[in-house]
């Protein structure tokens, strides 16, 4: 479900990484910019519907991740949904690649 609020001009998006510090997969995540630390201070819990990456935070424990913002300053949804497609590439975090590095089980831009 998208936000109503996406079209608010004083909205800003970020682009996250949550890193495990044991076999250094990731996982790639939008979220308007005030919501980032808010969400990392919860141990995990905001992705327990995140089955891969839920599991792998059960597995290694979440202070076994780093996280990071790696973009801010977004100005809407869109652009936030084109920049996570492109992360994902970037750090091969989605499944279905190969060569995948990470946790996410889409291949991003869908505002999951």
């Amino acid at each position: 479900m998208v936000n109503k609020n996406t079209n608010n001009p004083n909205k800003t998006w970020i682009i996250y990484k949550h890193t495990c510090r044991v076999n250094g997969f990731s996982y790639i995540g939008q979220t308007a910019a005030h919501k980032a630390t808010y969400r990392w201070g919860r141990g995990g819990k905001w992705y327990e519907n995140q089955k891969t990456f839920w599991e792998a935070i059960q597995e290694f424990g979440w202070d076994n991740f780093d996280h990071e913002i790696i973009e801010s300053g977004l100005s809407s949804l869109e652009e936030a949904n084109d920049r996570e497609y492109y992360w994902i590439g970037y750090y091969r975090t989605w499944l279905g690649f190969e060569d995948c590095r990470g946790y996410n089980v889409m291949r991003g831009g869908n505002n999951h």
